[in-house]
């Protein structure tokens, strides 16, 4: 029944996203019209954006089969239940930057403003997201033994803690992912993926062997945020020739906002992780503003013009 559930609901989705498509289009699709040679730019984004998105889900899910090898049905449930609690929460950023991503491909042609606007949301948000999964690190031991039994409280909430640091900068992928799609820039990023595949899949199984589940979640964050690097390194390459401080700080104020759940992770002393959150957050919100009243300005004087 759950299954039948899940299939139930995928037909609503088509059916509601056809009938919305519909509404949105409001007359006769020129099907005669199209031309298939035409467009060429659009033709390879989508396929490379097509191929980028079935790699990176293949490494979300592709480590299941591995993981049950190393451990047995039995211990991976410790690891499993948490990890797929927290990809869950991803469905608000993930929609949320669905509903910015129209508004990012109007900037995309003004690098300068286009860069403003996208580092002050990142530097906001870092905040609002860095100081909501430090308060779960801090609740997790409490929420695992309310939820699922003193055997998930022993064994997950370290695990659900270093979970915690790598699910801070899967939101910022997010957002830099789709920033990256506003501009059309995939290539670099299938790359990325078609390398980053084996080598996930071999560190997962070094450390599982070496560490056990500690070391499976130590992989996983740690993915998360070489692919934060790497994602910052293609916006500064799309981004103008002058920008690259910018980005840079940006960049580093929005992964200073992991800290906190890094130092619960490695200590679990909550006085000191939330002195921390409080320095990053407010150096964040003062730099996230700064950018987004710079674009405002430079806003108003293209207006002007």
């Amino acid at each position: 029944m759950i299954v039948l559930g899940a299939v139930v609901c995928r037909f609503v989705a088509f059916g509601a996203f056809v009938v919305s498509a519909r509404r949105a289009w409001g007359g006769p699709f020129p099907w005669k019209s199209v031309d298939l040679r035409a467009q060429r730019e659009f033709r390879e984004f989508s396929f490379w954006t097509t191929v980028s998105n079935v790699l990176g889900a293949a490494i979300v899910y592709a480590d299941r089969a591995l993981l049950v090898k190393i451990f047995g049905l039995t211990e991976i449930a410790f690891y499993n239940v948490p990890v797929e609690l927290l990809s869950r929460v991803m469905i608000i950023v993930n929609s949320a930057a669905t509903v910015v991503f129209p508004s990012l491909s109007r900037l995309s042609g003004n690098r300068v403003l286009f860069e403003g606007f996208y580092i002050g949301v990142v530097a906001l948000t870092s905040t609002v997201v860095g100081a909501a999964f430090f308060a779960l690190s801090v609740a997790a031991p409490i929420c695992l033994q309310m939820w699922l039994g003193a055997d998930f409280r022993e064994h997950s909430s370290l695990i659900v803690r270093v979970l915690m640091i790598g699910m801070v900068f899967q939101t910022l992928n997010v957002i830099a992912l789709a920033s990256l799609n506003a501009r059309g820039f995939a290539r670099p990023i299938t790359a990325m993926h078609v390398i980053e595949a084996p080598l996930y899949i071999g560190a997962l199984y070094f450390c599982g062997v070496r560490f056990g589940l500690i070391g499976v979640a130590l992989v996983w964050s740690a993915r998360l945020a070489v692919e934060y690097l790497c994602f910052t390194g293609f916006l500064i390459r799309a981004g103008a020739q002058n920008g690259m401080r910018r980005q840079l700080c940006g960049a580093l104020l929005a992964a200073g906002n992991a800290v906190p759940a890094i130092v619960m992770a490695a200590q679990g002393s909550v006085p000191i992780a939330l002195l921390v959150c409080a320095s990053c957050a407010c150096i964040s919100i003062v730099w996230g503003m700064r950018e987004l009243r710079a674009a405002k300005e430079h806003l108003g004087t293209l207006a002007a013009r």
